[in-house]
């Protein structure tokens, strides 16, 4: 009997297997046995299927779904960085980006000291203001050998060119809000005081030659008065009538501490410092990105 049944088994499980690949999708690919095996046997199975599907749990799927993304969000904004994470890679590493320990004070002919309020404006001129700095440092080859000259004539120190850059940046046609003109700034009381010509038909603040003379002879004066050159600067900028108040009000002659009592505006405080900027990276320009400035040449003339 058994050797009966079998071969019908065999018979019935091969017309199905026939049944459920004629109904499979038509593809070019070669038929698969797993096509075989997933795929539905018919509509009604398919039907069959789907409905199954249905009754499975979904609410809860969809509730552990929603926890996982809100976890995952998460951890990827903690892990995310703030927008101004980027360092410059070759600032970061560098440990003194202004070379602070390659400054020299002997290499200067005007006192150095480097603080806080230097640095600052060391980093505004190799930062946001490196592109006047560059033109200013361009501006400088028409002008500094006819200073140093004039400088080394009257004993004074060379340095005083940085004077003029941060005053004018080299810009004879330079005119302020208070009415100073030319290379060193004067104004016109001051520039006829040392012998300038200033009226309706001539302006000599504006002559390169006899400013710098007019120049060299108000701040040897400054010096000699106060016996420093940082009040004398001080003084070139404010004036002597201020500087002579803090003096008298504050009991000292020291710049930073008449910084510090409050003796001068803003602009007076930050003159001296600026200036001790421009000359530590004027004297070694390519420290500072400065090396492939093209300076002008000097101007040739007849007087």
């Amino acid at each position: 009997m058994l050797c009966l049944l079998l071969p019908l088994v065999l018979s019935l499980t091969t017309a199905q297997g026939a049944n459920r690949l004629d109904n499979a999708p038509k593809s070019d690919a070669p038929a698969s046995l797993w096509d075989f095996i997933e795929a539905p046997s018919s509509p009604a199975d398919a039907d069959r299927h789907d409905r199954s599907t249905s009754r499975r749990p979904t609410q809860d799927l969809h509730a552990a779904k929603k926890s996982e993304s809100s976890y995952r969000n998460r951890a990827i904004q903690s892990a995310t960085p703030a927008i101004g994470f980027y360092r410059d890679p070759i600032q970061a590493l560098e440990t003194d980006p202004l070379h602070l320990r390659q400054i020299d004070p002997t290499e200067f002919d005007i006192p150095m000291v480097v603080n806080d309020a230097v640095i600052k404006w060391m980093r505004y001129f190799t930062g946001r203001g490196r592109s006047w700095y560059g033109k200013w440092l361009a501006r400088s080859g028409k002008y500094w050998p006819m200073m140093y000259e004039k400088l080394d004539a009257a004993g004074a120190p060379r340095d005083l060119v940085f004077l003029s850059m941060i005053e004018s940046g080299y810009a004879t046609h330079a005119y302020s809000k208070a009415a100073a003109v030319g290379l060193w700034q004067f104004i016109g009381n001051t520039g006829r005081a040392y012998k300038l010509r200033v009226d309706w038909w001539v302006d000599d603040r504006r002559d390169p030659e006899l400013a710098t003379d007019a120049a060299i002879g108000y701040l040897t004066d400054l010096h000699k008065q106060y016996g420093h050159w940082y009040l004398a600067w001080a003084a070139y900028n404010a004036g002597p009538t201020r500087v002579n108040r803090g003096i008298r009000n504050h009991n000292t002659r020291d710049f930073w501490t008449m910084v510090q009592k409050g003796s001068f505006r803003p602009e007076t405080d930050n003159y001296v410092p600026k200036m001790l900027a421009a000359a530590i990276i004027g004297k070694h320009p390519e420290r500072y990105g400065f090396g492939d400035i093209v300076r002008q040449e000097p101007i040739a003339h007849e007087t």
